[in-house]
């Protein structure tokens, strides 16, 4: 999938999900987590959901830890998002994917996207123990922005730079 954008000139700029890639690669270690997570909040506002899953999908490795994030029961539900097959049921499954894509951006650097991936899976001290997939499988997303800043403050001090 691509995503159209206009540039300062008004010319129009295709983007795909290999191109959102490079550019988190491109920020590497150069800026610090709260920037990172502007350009990523920006970048998760203005990208289509099909965009959105395959830039998560190479991060993430498949459609199940999408589907969970998401919560909803199957990775081929949300594998039938990203084809523009069907579209999401209800606001929030997009929500948490958007919030997903904002994480990773703070995440992602220079690293391997393996390395992403285990930081969704692997238990987290600043989220006391438990690691952000198994907080999206537990919490009602009605908690939403106090649910979501525990979350992205978990991802930016995993990227901040000891002093």
């Amino acid at each position: 999938m691509t995503e159209d954008f206009r540039n300062g000139r008004g010319e129009i700029i295709v983007l795909t999900a290999q191109d959102v890639l490079e550019s988190f690669r491109g920020l590497g270690n150069v800026i610090d987590p709260e920037e990172r997570e502007r350009i990523g909040k920006s970048l998760s506002e203005r990208l289509t959901l099909p965009v959105l899953i395959d830039v998560l999908l190479e991060l993430l490795g498949n459609y199940q830890k999408m589907a969970e994030i998401a919560g909803v029961s199957k990775g081929k539900i949300v594998k039938a998002w990203s084809r523009g097959i069907r579209k999401p049921q209800s606001t929030a499954a997009e929500d948490r994917l958007r919030l997903a894509f904002r994480m990773c951006s703070i995440i992602y650097g220079n690293e391997n996207p393996d390395l992403v991936s285990a930081w969704f899976t692997d238990p987290n001290s600043s989220l006391k123990g438990k690691s952000p997939l198994s907080l999206f499988r537990e919490r009602d997303w009605r908690g939403g922005p106090k649910f979501a800043e525990q979350l992205l403050n978990a991802a930016k001090d995993s990227r901040r730079v000891p002093a």
